[in-house]
């Protein structure tokens, strides 16, 4: 049966695949055509489009009144993408050169909102006041990194209106392609998880996380094949921001539901930590490889006795 749930996850990995190929293409296009830096739209456009897996979970995880698997993936995709899909990266292409202002930029929100998000779960309960401070929140991160001048490598080239609504409307479907793709690869491990009777918080930061992460992983590899550094860099750290604010915000504010309070403030702070480690080796460096790759897989890595002992 195991064996059933695993094929199941990889045809959806590979419906993924197919998917962010064009949503990289059309993304990039767009960027330009509106005159609007790649590294926004990666962190604003196309991060919540590889985000929807997480805020389907959000979602129904909250509804059903298992608050642990909302967080635990939320909060586990937002360590698992600037840890572990970095760290893979770097193995995969290459050096990436990195914009120091705008990662530094994304990197202290996200851990800004992390910090927001444990003062909230510290009680063990999350509101629908607190979802929709969070959803709040990111909107108002995404504003201020939208309206952020462009930098002189920032490129700019002037595209006809009409083309524009196409690139919308291509973007659009592409990233939906994507959702569902890692959809039905995250219920697949899901089933997986539940087989094998391992606790439900642990199963959704690591296991899950893994999963939903997974669009993010393609999404970013293939932009960056493609040459589209600052799509790729933008989508990943705006990734991890839209985890730590809209994603596990929007199912407390459709139902309010409680959380373990341990495991949510001791993980959550852990994960602040983690992205403010990260944003300053990238920031001080000016440029991820290998080295930086390998220390970030590391980092991840010792999440697992951290919260195992929590």
């Amino acid at each position: 049966m195991i064996l059933v749930w695993v094929l199941v996850s990889t045809i959806g990995l590979a419906v993924a695949v197919w998917g962010s190929r064009r949503a990289v293409s059309s993304a990039s296009r767009l960027a330009l055509g509106f005159g609007v830096s790649p590294f926004v739209v990666g962190a604003v456009v196309l991060s919540v489009g590889t985000d929807l897996p997480e805020i389907a979970n959000s979602i129904v995880a909250s509804v059903s009144g298992n608050g642990d698997i909302n967080l635990g993936d939320s909060v586990g995709s937002a360590v698992t993408q600037i840890t572990l899909v970095l760290g893979l990266l770097a193995f995969l292409v290459g050096r990436i050169g990195v914009p120091r202002r705008r990662v530094q930029a994304v990197g202290l929100l996200t851990a800004l909102a992390l910090v927001v998000l444990a003062v909230m779960v510290a009680d063990g309960w999350m509101s629908r006041a607190n979802g929709l401070i969070l959803i709040a929140l990111w909107v108002g991160m995404s504003v201020f990194l939208a309206r952020r001048k462009l930098v002189a490598s920032d490129p700019v080239l002037v595209v006809r209106s009409e083309r524009k609504a196409r690139l919308v409307v291509t973007t659009m479907l592409s990233l939906g392609v994507v959702a569902l793709g890692a959809t039905v690869a995250v219920l697949s491990l899901v089933e997986v998880a539940e087989i094998l009777e391992l606790p439900e918080f642990l199963v959704s930061f690591f296991g899950l996380a893994i999963g939903t992460s997974l669009p993010e992983l393609v999404v970013d590899y293939t932009a960056l094949r493609q040459g589209q550094r600052d799509l790729a860099v933008g989508e990943l750290f705006g990734s991890s921001m839209v985890d730590a604010s809209l994603s596990v915000g929007a199912g407390p504010a459709v139902a309010p539901v409680a959380v373990t309070a341990t495991y949510a403030l001791w993980s959550t702070l852990s994960a602040a930590v983690v992205v403010l480690v990260v944003t300053l080796v990238l920031v001080r460096r000016g440029h991820h490889d290998r080295w930086s790759g390998a220390l970030f897989i590391v980092i991840y890595l010792a999440m697992y006795p951290l919260l195992l002992n929590a």
